[in-house]
């Protein structure tokens, strides 16, 4: 079953003009090219917009280039909400691709890379946007199955805004077809998720991931008992990592590990 787009634009919308609020509904009607991600015009409304409202600015496209969900951060970050449960199992990726701004030079952080990882998305990309809403740079990023680096994912060099030629729907197919071969065939105990394979990262056996809405998991799975929240952290929409598990990188809305 194909994904419904939420028409209607998610996160901190707060103090918009209703002219803006208008602009951000327009971008439903678009529809985004899987070949370089965006086209020219396309990528100079989402930065002159996203400098306008003075926030970042996120979609969640879907491999046939529709927006599934418009989403607007604040000046630093950006929340993504809880997602559908489509598209679950080991071996699958969520089927939508993340593109979203940052108003600074900064590129991809590493609560991007956790938004990645833990929401199973096809791939993410930030566009970055200078002073006066032009875009300027674009950097990307994808899973990895298991591998002997034990590396989660692949981040690419930033490129030019207009310089992006990545296939992204076959790039997500490829990626998916090299999980399916990870898992082995036959009756047997479930396998961990290739993603997982030997990543500090992985869950322990038994505990359920949670997603980036707290108290929900991305795909709207109950939460299993290893879980809890942990104290607030610095920072807005963040929680802190828990005291045992000291190397966790922060991470925007989620609820970490505990013993």
């Amino acid at each position: 079953m194909k994904d419904r787009a939420i028409a209607r634009v998610e996160g901190n919308t707060q103090g918009l003009k209703p002219s803006q609020i208008k602009a951000l509904n327009r971008l439903f009607s678009r529809r985004y090219p899987v070949i370089g991600g965006y086209t020219n015009e396309q990528a100079r409304e989402l930065a002159a917009l996203s400098r306008s409202i003075g926030r970042q600015l996120g979609l969640l496209i879907n491999r046939q280039g529709r927006p599934f969900m418009v989403l607007v951060g604040d000046t630093a970050s950006i929340l993504i909400p809880e997602l559908p449960r489509s598209r679950e199992g080991a071996g699958r990726l969520r089927g939508l691709r993340f593109l979203h701004t940052h108003l600074t030079p900064d590129l991809l952080s590493q609560e991007d890379y956790m938004d990645l990882l833990f929401l199973r998305l096809d791939s993410i990309a930030v566009l970055s946007v200078n002073e006066w809403g032009e875009p300027m740079q674009l950097q990307r990023a994808h899973l990895l199955p298991s591998n002997p680096e034990n590396r989660s994912y692949a981040s690419y060099p930033p490129v030019r805004w207009d310089a992006v030629d990545t296939d992204f729907a076959a790039e997500a197919a490829a990626l998916e077809e090299e999980l399916a071969r990870a898992l082995p065939e036959g009756p047997g105990p479930v396998p961990p998720d290739p993603l997982w394979a030997g990543s500090p990262l992985a869950p322990r056996p038994g505990a359920a991931r949670r997603g980036a809405r707290p108290g929900s998991r991305a795909g709207g799975r109950k939460a299993g008992p290893s879980w809890s929240a942990c104290p607030p952290g610095p920072g807005r929409n963040r929680k802190a990592p828990c005291a045992n598990w000291p190397n966790w990188p922060t991470r925007r809305g989620f609820l970490w590990p505990v013993a």
